[in-house]
């Protein structure tokens, strides 16, 4: 049987973002088990480059002051991990061994020398500082909805906490470089949500960032030390809903030239967008001059089922490909690099054992692209294969319902992007196949490049597998699958792709 065959020219003269970051969250895993042998282990296999050589982690902050615990109105299998204490005490004095568990993993990632980007993040002010007492907003009563959980006579308070928590990462002597302390402002977070969290309006974002800015730089001139440490903002939900937090807030940073010049760069989720809402939000920025680059800095699975683990491994290598290629972003950041099987959202799974730990295929996609790009400038791809992936029918029955989950996502059939190392040695061609049957592929090369290549495969039976040899004219892709198609000029000898 004849296979449909897909051509990809490869350019090298189109030349877009250098790809410098890849990264996950330490929440709330490093509350729960930061201190145990486990974590260390997490840490290697997420970190170095014996895993997936992540060179950035997110450290979070929890906002719980009192000790009995009565200011996190959550279920008790949400506390011990969704609702982390606050290093501030009730006596208003500071101790980050109040989780000593997050505190310990930011010391053993130290130690890797591995990571040039730690980021510590709040979901929510300290309860002692909100409207509710709690570290979630009152449920809202009538119509009422959507009602931040932080007065405006707060903000200062608040601003110089968060410096405050800063100072005691440096102390330590984490080299922080981001803090971000508004987190998915858009939802409403009441204890229904099960986690910490505060809403804001998009000009109460603004507000509170222009006093957290000049709090920071206040703080430059007594510890140098800041002077390095930049506010990540404004962390939104989506790039595109609703528009006054997406579009809005960058319109609004463009527009404040206190924020303008501190930041360097616009953060948020990619959760809820599709690749036409990514495109309209690109489209929007290029028309003001583009001048935040985008980082995304939180993004997961949206529901539990992970029981075919390559369909939900394709939303990963999908939402990782209309982000680098549509967002242009240098800086991309997984939720939580390990996670329960009862919410299987991490790149790392815990065995209901509760001692093994299993790498999801979410884990392998991300190596191809963690071990492959980062350093590398991502150059021009033009292809045939611009129709979306049908339902596909071939797919067990079994699996159907994993799928319709995410078909809507209209991806496209093949998708492939490609990358070029600094010194322009070496090429990098990552493609997804979300097919249910395979495809046959052929690149068309730069002049410097032959046809003959090394295969990197995830599928339902590989794990990032060496594949050995392989020619760019007639390259084969197994049904739902992720590729690295790894390529050195002519006599040059083959490493794998971890020599940046």
């Amino acid at each position: 049987m004849s296979l449909d065959r897909y051509t990809f020219r490869i350019n090298t003269d189109e030349r877009h973002q250098l790809v410098r970051d890849f990264g996950q969250s330490a929440c709330w895993w490093g509350s729960g088990i930061g201190t145990t042998d486990k974590a260390r282990k997490v840490l290697r296999l997420l970190h170095t480059k014996d895993g997936l050589d992540l060179n950035v982690i997110r450290l979070n902050v929890g906002g719980g002051v009192k000790d009995d615990r009565s200011d996190a109105p959550y279920p008790e299998d949400s506390l011990s991990r969704r609702a982390p204490l606050s290093p501030l005490r009730e006596d208003g004095t500071y101790d980050l061994h109040r989780d000593g568990g997050m505190l310990s993993v930011a010391r053993e990632a130290l130690k890797l020398g591995t990571i040039d980007d730690f980021t510590i993040f709040m979901n929510t002010p300290p309860s002692c500082m909100t409207k509710s007492g709690m570290t979630c907003a009152n449920e809202p009563e009538g119509e009422e909805k959507y009602v931040s959980n932080l007065a405006p006579e707060r903000y200062q308070d608040y601003a110089d906490y968060v410096a405050d928590v800063t100072a005691l990462y440096l102390d330590e002597g984490i080299p922080v470089k981001y803090v971000s302390p508004i987190n998915e402002p858009q939802w409403q977070w009441d204890r229904n949500n099960r986690q910490e969290g505060c809403h804001y309006e998009a000009d109460e974002v603004i507000a509170f960032l222009r006093i957290a800015v000049a709090t920071f730089a206040r703080r430059a001139e007594t510890d140098p030390r800041f002077k390095s440490v930049r506010i990540s903002m404004p962390e939104t939900a989506q790039w595109y809903y609703p528009r006054t937090h997406a579009f809005g807030l960058y319109q609004a940073m463009c527009d404040d030239p206190l924020l303008r010049k501190h930041a360097d760069h616009f953060a948020a989720h990619s959760y809820g967008t599709n690749a036409a809402h990514k495109r309209e939000f690109r489209e929007f920025t290029e028309s003001l001059g583009s001048p935040f680059p985008l980082h995304q800095t939180e993004w997961g699975p949206l529901h539990a089922d992970c029981s075919h683990p390559m369909e939900f491994a394709l939303e990963l290598a999908n939402c990782l490909y209309e982000d680098l290629t549509i967002l242009d972003v240098p800086h991309w950041t997984w939720w939580t690099g390990l996670a329960g099987t009862s919410y299987p959202s991490g790149l790392i799974d815990e065995d209901p054992d509760g001692e093994s730990l299993i790498l999801t295929k979410r884990y392998y996609v991300m190596m191809h692209h963690s071990r492959f790009i980062r350093g590398c400038t991502r150059i021009g791809v033009s292809g045939d294969a611009a129709d979306t992936a049908s339902s596909p029918d071939k797919l067990p029955e079994e699996a159907r319902a994993a799928w319709d989950t995410i078909a809507e996502k209209k991806w496209e059939k093949v998708a492939s992007s490609a990358y070029i190392s600094e010194d322009g040695e070496r090429i990098e061609v990552i493609m997804i196949n979300n097919q249910a049957e395979t495809a046959a592929l052929s690149l068309i090369l730069p002049e410097g490049f032959d046809g003959s290549g090394r295969l990197f495969l995830t599928d339902a039976g590989h794990d990032c597998a060496d594949m050995g040899a392989a020619d760019a004219s007639d390259i084969s892709l197994p049904p739902l699958s992720v590729a690295t198609f790894e390529l050195k000029k002519r006599n040059k000898n083959f490493l794998r792709g971890d020599n940046k």
